[in-house]
């Protein structure tokens, strides 16, 4: 142990300069462009684990898990630190991934989805953004209007719509490896999380066949015209990375 101890000196403080080069630095720039909430454009969670990257880098000659330990133990318990730092991880994945690619998600479905499939294809969207980011609220609060909107253009059941969105973004959040509940749950009890994910897949799946057959068949098909805008397929590409 004694060998892995080191006098850093003055690089000691790198991690806080990042940080504060991050947050500040950014806030500034976006503040003199005029943009609006500029400190909001880099989330500070983001500095914070951009500093703690940082941090883990430095004396090479220390395991990276031994400095985890470190790190952990010293902010206070060592398991509670490690969720927390798992959070921050998960929700600057959701922030990095909503930057505009729900837009070119929704318009790259809406571009292949034909209006006799629109309900089980907005499900299956809701599906696909929630299990990306985590979360089932965030998903239904960015999917509603939109869904809604596409619905009352093609002349379909818009309260079938909501239930799609709702259903579809509870059963992508039951299966998402960034979700804070799965986070909790998995370390809570000690598990891995590639067996809860099995085990929440082979409860939800039969149900989400059920409903997207449900979907098929009361839903209606829809008769109006659907205005598909234009998608960015890098915009799509976060949430292909994190399902991979």
């Amino acid at each position: 142990m004694e060998k892995q101890k080191k006098n850093l000196g003055s690089v000691a403080f790198l991690p806080l300069i990042v940080f504060l080069v991050c947050y500040v630095g950014c806030g500034i720039t976006f503040t003199l462009m005029g943009a609006d909430d500029p400190f909001g454009k880099f989330p500070r969670h983001v500095a914070l684990l951009a500093g703690c990257a940082v941090a883990l880098l430095l004396n090479r000659s220390m395991d990276v898990k031994d400095k985890l330990n470190i790190m952990t133990t010293n902010m206070g318990n060592s398991g509670v630190m490690m969720i927390v730092l798992i959070y921050l991880m998960a929700s600057g994945f959701q922030g990095a991934a909503a930057m505009g690619g729900k837009d070119s998600v929704v318009n790259l479905c809406l571009h292949v989805i034909p209006v006799t499939f629109l309900i089980p294809g907005v499900f299956l969207m809701c599906c696909f953004i929630s299990t990306s980011i985590g979360t089932s609220m965030g998903t239904i609060a960015a999917m509603a209007p939109i869904a809604i909107n596409v619905a009352q253009g093609a002349h379909l059941n818009v309260a079938i719509v909501g239930a799609a969105v709702i259903g579809g973004s509870y059963f992508g959040d039951n299966l998402s490896m960034i979700s804070d509940t799965t986070i909790s749950a998995a370390e809570g009890c000690g598990s891995e999380m590639k067996d809860k994910f099995k085990m929440n897949f082979f409860i939800a799946l039969p149900a989400a066949i059920v409903a997207m057959i449900l979907y098929s068949v009361v839903g209606g098909t829809g008769s109006g015209a659907i205005k598909a805008g234009s998608y960015n397929i890098i915009e799509v590409l976060p949430y292909l990375i994190v399902l991979g």
